[in-house]
Parts: C-alpha cells; structure tokens; sequence
C-alpha cells in the first residue's frame, strides 16, 4: 500500500475515532468539551497585549491581536516577529519589515530557522521550506507561545525542539462587514489589503475572503525584498445543527524576493563602510565578479494550502475534532557561481490529518488522539539542480534524484485532572519518523529539460549515492503541574522530551559538490551520512507566576538536555564542512516577565517587560572524519546572547496609542569556538495609532506609524550560521537603519 493510500485510509479510521485538539483556535474561543489548557483571549484593553496563561502547566504565554498589530508592524507578514519581545528569543531578520525569507530564531539559544514549530490552528502546515510566512496577519486573531517543553497534544510538527507558535485564525465574523487597508513607508514600501465578511448568513453559514498585495525594495543593493506578493485567503464556517461545526480555510501565495549579502566577520568590524554592502548591481563581464551579480540571487514560489475543522459532539461533555491539511509549493531559487549561476527548482507538498477525542472519565479527563503527515520533495533536500552560465544558458544538471515521502505516524494520550489546588496534565505520544529512500543519478550529458521530462532519457543510478530508508522510533512524555498556592500566586513545572527535524540535506549537497576532496581523503558518503542521528531533547521548567489587579510576575527557569546534535563541522584536512552528529549540549537559564500599571489612578498607562539570562553550551569537543578536534566543550552555541532584556511600555487615551519598543540583545559569538564575538547593542522602535470608532459610515478608522531602529542604530543583527560553524562558512547580516511605516485602516 502507498503512503498516499495509507492516508486515505488512516483518514477515514481517524474519522470514526477521533480529532486533533482544538489547540490554539479553542484558547481564542472555549469549546464545549475537555480543553486541553484552554486560554480566554481578551480584546479589552485591561488585558496585558502579551499575558501569561495563569493556570497552564507550562511556559505559555497569549499574543494578542492588539500586539500583534504592534510587533508584526505595517509589513503583517513576519510570524518570528510576534515573539520579538519575550524572554529568551533572539529573532532577526534581513529587512525591517520581517518580509524577507531565512529570516532566524532562537529560543533558549535553540536554533528554530525556517523549520520553527510554526502551526496554524494546531497543524503543522508548511512547517519548513517554500514561500515562509503565507498567512496575513490581519486574518490571525491571537498567537499562543510555548517555550519549553510542550504538551503532547500541542507539539504535532516535522520538530518540536523547545517552542511553538500557534497561529489562531481570525474566522469569518458574525457581522457583514468590509476592511481595507494602505500601508507605505521607506524603500518604496507598499502594501495594499482588503477583507470581506459575508456576516451570518440564513443557512447557518459564514465566510470571509481576502486579498493582499506587498512590495518593497531591498534596503541595501539592488531587488525587493519582496519584488512581489500577493496573496488570496478564504475561509467558510458552517454549523450544522447543534452538535456539528465545520470550517475550511485556504490560502493562494505568491512571493518573489532578491536576497540579501551576508557579510564576513572582519566586515563586522567597519559597519559604517560595510553596512550598505551587498550583491553587484551590474554585469562586468568578469566571471568571478559576476559571480556576485544581484539577479542570481533570488527566490520565486507559489503556495496553496487548505486546512479544515470538524467539531462532532456527541454529548454534552465530550467532543471528537477532525483536521485534514494540504500545502503545495513550487518554485525555484537562484544562487551564483563563478561561471553563472546555479537554480534549484522545488515543489515540496504535505498532506496529513489529525483527529482527537476529548472525553471526561470517572476519575480523569482524557484526549486520545492520532497525527499523520506524508512529504514529498519536502525540502531539504532538493530534486534537481542546474548550472547556466552569465548569459542564461544551459550548461549541466548539478543534481538530480528521487525521493519517496517522508513520513510521520503519531498518536498519543493525554490525562489532565484537578486536585484542590493542583492541576496535573500528563501525556504520552509515540512518534515514527520515516525518512525516505533516496535515489540520485549521474549528470553528465543530460539535457536542459523539465524534471520529470528527463527521465525519459534514462539517466544512470549513481551508486556512490544512494540512500537507504530510515526510520526512528521515540516515546515521547511529558508531565506539567500547576498548584494554586494562593488565589494570586502559583507554582508550576514541567517536564517534555521532543526531537529535532533532521533531513540532512547538507550533506548530500556537501558530497558532491566535494567529492573529489573527499575521496582523496579516503572519506565515502557512507562515512559521513551512516553516523548521523537525530538531535534528542530533555526540556525542564520550573516557574512562579504572581498577578495581582493590574499586576503580573512570572519568574522561570529551565533546563535542557541535547543529544546527539547535529552540527557543521569544517574539516580542515578535507578542506570541507560537513555534518556530524556526535555533540551534546546543555541549555539553562532564567526568565522573567513583568505587566503592570504603574500609575494606579492613571490606567491608560502600562507596560510589558521582559529579561532573561541563557546558557547554551556544548559538552564535549568536536572530533572531525580526519581526527582533527576542535575545542567546543563549554563554549556558548552561536548566536546566543547570554543576556537580552525587553521593555514596551503603552500609553492609550482618546483614541491615541504610543509604544515604544526596547530591546538589548547582549553579546554573542558567530562561531562555535566563540572567537567571532558580535557586540551587544540597544535598539528601539515606537509604534503609534490613532483609531475613531462610529464616524460617518465607517465602523472603524485607524491610522499607524511605526518607526523602526528609531535612533539608526548600527549593529549586527542576523547570523547566517549553524549551532556549530567555523569561521569560513558564517555570514553576518546588518541590521535594518531606521524605517518609516504608516497605514490607514477603514472598516465598514
């Protein structure tokens, strides 16, 4: 039986047994039913905009939508941005708009990247690869943050290190109603949205559709950033009579981008020279300099992605959910080479379900549940490769394979019940993860053809590079407790085990892009792909959260073990890097986080803040296929600051809203034997509004201004590096000089 088949046929067993939880979309609304630490979303303003989950029984906080539209900015693209402000993330990105794809995040210094537990409605949609961030944020009513270990039933995911976002959908309203919305701003940003709900219709039916489009120019070089998006998003809810609810959500997403230049450490050094660098914008006829060319580097996709939602409740206190997912991308990105440039072409696609069964039982309330995915082509790694010179001519494929689907089998149990003060949740998931056999072919001689066009030309096996199927098999717990000490104050810890998504890409592009190098050294594929594993975590937290009136405290620490960590290694003797998977590395540190009102006669005042301190740190020292030992043990993990601390104080009266963001990101190192250290730096942003409700005939306007890195500040703000690189593979990217966004808001 197909993988195809066997999701057809796990769909409909899934049906008659079970849903996947609510998650995200049920902490933005209360189910009837078992809910799994179930969150109300306030829209008041007396609700902090980031607000801690009081009762959870792990490190969880609740987005708001009125944050959200302050943190992702104008742009309303940039998921990572949403958790720009809380403890122990360093997220960056190439643009100040948060438009630009390989934007980076860590968490507790774990590298997330564009693999980041990203779920949409609890599904692990596009979780990696393709056009990034698809969903417009204006159609997103709240965020939930994990950070930490996970419940069970809310970590579904191709990897589910130490965080997750949840995007929780803004579903069609109840009333009819029309919004658009302009933005403009600096480097001929330009951002067009429009949204339609049809209200509630006589049938018991809702629905919404939305269009965007977005522009901007890089602000260094030559090309956008993006050249072009555009984006269709729909969504239908249905009630059918009292004990069914169905909805279905698609999106249509098109995106063009130039990408930016990294820069080298010694680079670093002189931003006031360097911080404008980036690709050439012309031709020179030189083909080592062209090699640099603006135009071959950049990246072109179309996604299409349709989820749906099934609520059954067959009692008044039980509730089975069914959640069907699709994501298909294609395109194709461009990188120089010294006598032209290379172009990958892709077309990843996921399709999976997850389904659960929330009952309460005579002593405990349990969720029984199942999650399966197939991928195929799900970068990495890729389908093909080709090499054209400086003029757009064909010279060779570089690449070319089959990959059957990757594959995911989950299902789990989770228990919660309630003692007195206590709250216990403990669940249990059985992960299988199938890599795929791989099959590559010899190059040499083939035509410039399509993908599947080439086969007919009966391209040789290469049996050099071959790569069996595999599989892993892991019991994944996890534990949390919460005890109410007081009305007001609260313990909780937490205990989660979860694994790192590992395709290894890397090293097949590595191998035979470098095969003369590593054959001289006696070193085969075999050497250095049979040795990898992957990446395990052991997540402990452990945490207090106070609130009192207008006031809230929430002081955390955590702990985590890493094993079996993947990492880039330079081999020095091979002259190449390559991936390994013999570190491990210990992760600790503390958090806090502040809301309050200062002012007790004056409310319209308040404030969000946020610091932390984080240790990330290898075990052991790295020892290389050519026995050369770098020295890693005790040494931070890249791109961790030890120290970051965020503040964002609001004021709000008539109408008017002002805040601005602070944040210190503390030193950190770029390579793994931290002797590439990147200087702290402060940088702050102020966001304002001024919104009229019940003016004319319009329901709503609204006026914004962002100012981003308000005092221009110069400073290193992304690293293009793994958990472990050398100095020869890192590339350092400035952050973004100061940026103007406004937008007008008009609702009907």
């Amino acid at each position: 039986m197909t993988h195809r088949q066997t999701m057809y046929s796990c769909i409909i067993a899934g049906c008659l047994l079970a849903g996947q939880a609510d998650g995200l979309h049920s902490t933005a609304e209360a189910a009837e039913g078992v809910q799994l630490d179930s969150v109300s979303v306030k829209e008041s303003k007396t609700a902090p905009p980031i607000e801690t989950v009081q009762d959870a029984t792990s490190t969880q906080e609740v987005i708001s939508k009125q944050a959200l539209d302050m943190l992702v900015g104008s742009g309303q693209t940039g998921s990572y941005k949403a958790f720009s402000m809380l403890p122990a993330v360093n997220e960056q990105s190439a643009d100040a708009f948060g438009l630009a794809l390989g934007k980076t995040m860590r968490i507790r210094g774990s590298y997330e990247g564009d693999g980041f537990l990203r779920n949409v409605e609890g599904l692990p949609v596009s979780s990696h690869g393709g056009g990034g961030d698809f969903i417009d944020f204006e159609n997103v009513r709240s965020v939930s943050a994990y950070r930490g270990g996970m419940p069970v039933a809310n970590s579904m995911g191709v990897r589910n290190l130490t965080g997750l976002m949840d995007l929780s959908l803004l579903w069609p309203k109840d009333k009819l109603g029309v919004s658009v919305k302009q933005s403009f701003g600096s480097e001929g940003f330009l951002r067009s949205y429009a949204r339609f709900d049809s209200g509630l219709l006589p049938t018991g039916t809702k629905l919404f559709a939305s269009y965007s489009w977005t522009t901007a120019d890089k602000w260094r070089g030559s090309g956008g950033s993006p050249d072009d998006r555009k984006n269709i998003e729909f969504g239908i809810s249905q009630q059918l009579g009292s004990k069914v609810k169905a909805e279905l959500f698609g999106v249509y997403h098109e995106l063009g981008q130039h990408d930016f230049r990294g820069l080298t450490y010694a680079q670093t050094s002189d931003l006031g020279r360097y911080r404008g660098y980036d690709y050439n914008p012309t031709k020179t006829g030189v083909a080592a300099t062209d090699a640099n060319y603006f135009d071959y580097y950049k990246q072109y996709y179309r996604d299409a992605m349709v989820l749906a939602n099934v609520e059954i409740s067959p009692t008044s206190d039980s509730k089975i959910t069914i959640k069907p997912y699709y994501w298909n991308d294609e395109g194709y990105r461009l990188m120089g080479r010294s006598n032209g440039y290379a172009r990958l072409d892709i077309n990843p696609q996921q399709y999976g379900f997850t389904t659960q069964y929330d009952l309460p039982l005579q002593v405990v309330d349990a969720s029984l549940g199942y999650w399966f995915m197939a991928g195929t082509d799900t970068l990495p790694p890729p389908l093909s490769q080709k090499l054209y010179n400086g003029n757009g001519v064909f010279q060779s494929w570089t690449l070319l394979a089959k990959i059957e689907d990757r594959v995911y089998h989950s299902p789990y149990l989770n228990l919660k019940k309630t003692f007195n003060n206590l709250d216990i949740m403990a669940g249990l998931r059985y992960s299988l993860r199938i890599n795929p056999k791989t099959t590559f072919y010899r190059t040499a001689g083939l035509p410039d053809v399509s993908y599947n066009d080439i086969f007919n030309y009966n391209p040789q096996v290469d049996p050099d590079m071959q790569i069996a199927e595999r599989s892993w098999e892991d019991w994944l717990p996890s534990i949390g407790l919460n005890y109410r000490i007081t009305p007001e104050l609260s313990a909780y810890a937490s205990y989660a085990k979860a694994y790192n998504y590992d395709a290894w890409a890397g090293q097949i592009g590595t191998y035979t892009n470098n095969r003369a190098a590593f054959t001289a050294a006696g070193v085969s594929f075999n050497d250095i792909w049979s040795k990898l594993q992957p990446e395990s975590l052991d997540n402990f937290d452990l945490g207090l959260r106070y609130r009192h009136g207008d006031w809230s405290v929430s002081p955390t620490l955590y702990y985590t073990m890493h094993q079996h960590k993947t990492v880039t290694v330079y081999d020095q003797v091979i002259g190449v890097p390559y991936l390994q998977s013999n570190a491990n590395a210990t992760s600790y540190g503390a958090e806090l986080e502040v809301t309050g009102k200062p002012l007790p006669d004056y409310k319209q005042l308040s404030f969000y803040l946020s610091g932390s301190w984080s240790r990330h740190e290898f075990d052991n020292n790295i020892q290389t296929a050519s026995n050369r030992v770098v020295l890693s043990k005790g040494k931070q993990v890249a791109d961790t600051p030890e120290w970051m601390a965020k503040f964002g104080p609001t004021w709000e009266d008539y109408g008017f809203s002002v805040t601005p963001l602070i944040r210190f990101i503390g030193s950190r190192y770029g390579d793994v034997e931290n002797k590439e250290k990147i200087s702290d730096y402060t940088v702050v942003d102020l966001h304002m509004s001024y919104t009229l409700k019940d003016v004319l005939s319009f329901k709503k306007i609204a006026v914004g201004l962002d100012l981003i890195n308000l005092f221009d500040r110069h400073y290193v703000g992304q690293i293009n590096t793994s958990d472990f690189s050398l100095n020869n593979s890192i590339n350092y990217y400035p952050g973004a000089p100061f940026t103007v966004m406004s937008s007008i808001t008009a609702e009907f």
